[in-house]
């Protein structure tokens, strides 16, 4: 880390003022908060000081998280509750629609969050994954990536660009990112091989939400796959748990709305094939802004509303293994906050 701004409660008000939605308020129509929230994404709007120049790291996420009446722990324990109810009254995904596997990306370490994955996917009705054995940071691929030209450095900023006035918490790649990146390449290798056309693939702490089957039968269809087969598409499934889970609206699939939904989407070969050859020479960015930002806009790709999954490391009931943040006292308090969490938890 370079340079760090701070964050005033004020700068993030005023940034998510148009997007606050206290749970137990008057719901607007989500119609109209899902436009709000696609202008303010394609428009790149971002918290920006008094130098112009974007605020990023953990700060931000804690303010907003606050500032918007949004407690993750809570609204992940009621969605859970939801879900179980949704399970018991025999509610279940139609995975026929699509002809491939559920690839799940997870450390070969990871045995209970493989069970986890395991039982969710079934649940709801899809069929057991294959694991894509995922990547450490200490594993020689990813040493050797690292220290090569393939991996962008700083100077300047992978985020950014910039080089003096970077304000980005993490502005060099970390071996924890590039270990995802090529995880995630792995799966896609294996897509991309692959005799059929369509794959599910997730991360080993997707978690669905109560909306996952209403949601999925009525968006994921044979004529939608069928028409998009052949032409890179990737469909959205879920993101980071927030306000756009309260949502009691019908399903929609929204094409100009970008989600970072790394951990659970549903692709084709030829997205595998387009995410494979722009990140063979050079990554320069995090693999879900890659996917989700850089690629994925050029073709068809599609945002499932209300989202139908979240991640568990995000809603502190795991931790995280990547590192995202690229902060090493983030990782510290999101572990203590995963800690503290865990004796009033019921169940994932």
């Amino acid at each position: 880390m370079r340079r760090r701004a701070d964050v005033t409660p004020a700068e993030v008000r005023a940034f998510i003022a148009p997007l606050s939605l206290d749970c137990g308020s008057k719901r607007r129509s989500w119609p109209t908060r899902r436009r709000r929230l696609r202008r303010r994404r394609c428009g790149r709007s971002r918290i920006r000081g008094p130098d112009g120049y974007p605020r990023f790291g953990s700060k931000v996420h804690d303010l907003l998280t606050k500032e918007a009446a949004v407690d993750v722990p809570a609204l992940q324990a009621e969605l859970s509750e939801k879900a179980q109810e949704a399970l018991r009254r025999g509610h279940h995904c139609d995975a026929s629609v699509f002809d491939g596997e559920v690839l799940c990306i997870s450390l070969p370490s990871c045995k209970s969050r493989r069970r986890h994955t395991e039982k969710e996917l079934t649940c709801w009705g899809f069929p057991l994954p294959r694991f894509v054995e995922a990547l450490g940071p200490n594993d020689e691929e990813v040493l050797r990536w690292f220290n090569s030209p393939r991996v962008a450095k700083f100077p300047p900023c992978f985020r950014c660009g910039l080089v003096t006035d970077c304000c980005c918490a993490n502005n060099d790649m970390l071996l924890e990112q590039v270990a995802n990146w090529l995880s995630f390449r792995k799966a896609w290798t294996e897509i991309a091989n692959s005799t059929k056309e369509w794959h599910l693939l997730v991360e080993d702490d997707v978690k669905f939400t109560h909306k996952a089957a209403e949601c999925w039968n009525e968006l994921v269809t044979p004529e939608l796959l069928q028409e998009n087969a052949g032409e890179p598409c990737l469909v959205r499934c879920g993101w980071q748990l927030g306000l756009e889970y309260v949502d009691e609206d019908p399903p929609e699939l929204l094409n100009d709305a970008v989600r970072m939904s790394n951990h659970c989407s549903l692709l084709n070969r030829a997205m595998a094939q387009e995410l494979l050859l722009g990140s063979s020479e050079h990554i320069s960015a995090t693999s879900d802004v890659y996917t989700h930002e850089v690629v994925a806009v050029n073709f068809n790709h599609f945002t499932m509303f209300p989202p139908i999954s979240y991640d568990l490391s995000f809603a502190l009931k795991v931790p995280s293994l990547i590192r995202p943040k690229g902060i090493h006292q983030d990782d510290i308090r999101h572990a203590m906050a995963v800690e503290r969490a865990r004796p009033s938890e019921r169940k994932l």
